[in-house]
């Protein structure tokens, strides 16, 4: 058989359980079988493929007509110009997320900034970022330690073994010290529990970078809290979201952090916030805290009048700067 007769054969199975472009597929299952590049096998479409190939083929179709992503059977996947090893065990990166990391290389280029990436996975948006912002320095933080040997085998191919760090973390416990970073960014599980969403993701995909609950809102919250005590002041978090909840993750950004905004990926949807961190925004919780007690306990004392003119002005000044922020 040569290569154009089975990749006609290839993309009209395809095509006829329904995936997503065929024959763009079977050119990519083509070429990882043959161990070469697709613009080889577009140049050269007489070449025979040998029965042994062919054996090889029959079975990477079958895993893609039976809905395995095709990234899981090559076992890459390309992410900001990057090639990256990606297992069952990591979340296949998408475009989407790109917005997130251009973002970040805008406002940190040239700054040298150490960071850290919860929830890493297969290592994207850490090595993006270590790869295009010089002098930048990472922790890469997951729960899964076959994620974590993914990211650490991804770092190393990219020659990033002296900047990058793999570590065992959640989203609730990290093992890193307060106020030592300069940026945190996330991808976080987003998607509500019981939502809909595409049967070869929920089939193939670990659901533990998928959903969570909260309306997909609690993963979002950890991250959001964790980074204002790990963020120094002037540090900046972003967090990739869902299309419908940028609403509620500024709200909640708000009360910890300042200059909060949205970003919108390439199909215009809201997609990923960022916000920066002043100690002052945690003095002043703080204070609302303590506040908030007395009135409980109904304890109109000196103590509570002079913690009330203390916020009052503070919350006035933090309302003028943020104002110059935005």
């Amino acid at each position: 058989m040569r290569i154009r007769d089975w990749l006609r054969y290839a993309a009209a199975r395809l095509a006829q359980r329904g995936r997503d472009s065929p024959h763009l597929t079977a050119e990519c299952i083509l070429a990882h079988a043959l161990r070469a590049r697709r613009i080889d096998i577009i140049l050269h479409p007489d070449e025979r493929v040998s029965s042994e190939t062919q054996k090889e083929l029959a079975r990477f179709l079958a895993l893609r007509l039976e809905g395995l992503p095709l990234a899981y059977i090559t076992g890459e996947k390309e992410f900001y110009g990057i090639p990256l090893q990606v297992t069952v065990d990591t979340l296949i990166p998408r475009p989407d997320t790109e917005c997130l990391v251009e973002q970040v290389i805008a406002d940190h280029k040239g700054k040298n900034p150490l960071f850290a990436d919860l929830g890493t996975g297969s290592g994207a948006i850490g090595i993006a970022l270590a790869a295009n912002i010089e002098g930048a320095t990472g922790l890469l933080i997951d729960k899964s330690e076959r994620a974590l040997a993914c990211a650490k085998r991804n770092i190393l191919r990219s020659n990033l073994t002296e900047r990058l760090i793999c570590l065992a973390g959640t989203f609730a416990e990290l093992p890193i010290k307060e106020r030592s970073l300069d940026i945190v960014v996330a991808n976080p599980p987003y998607i509500a529990i019981g939502e809909y969403v595409m049967d070869e993701v929920v089939r193939f995909e670990p659901h533990t970078a998928l959903f969570a609950e909260n309306e997909g809102l609690a993963a979002i919250y950890q991250v959001i809290d964790q980074a204002a005590r790990l963020l120094k002041s002037g540090g900046a978090l972003y967090i990739e979201h869902g299309a419908t909840q940028g609403e509620k993750v500024r709200a909640y950004m708000a009360q910890k952090f300042f200059s909060v905004k949205t970003k919108k990926d390439l199909a215009g949807r809201e997609r990923m916030s960022y916000c920066l961190f002043r100690w002052v925004h945690e003095w002043i919780a703080c204070l609302s805290a303590k506040i908030m007690t007395a009135k409980k306990k109904r304890k109109k004392s000196l103590q509570f009048n002079v913690l009330s003119s203390i916020y009052a002005s503070v919350r006035w000044r933090s309302s003028i700067g943020r104002a110059a922020d935005l």
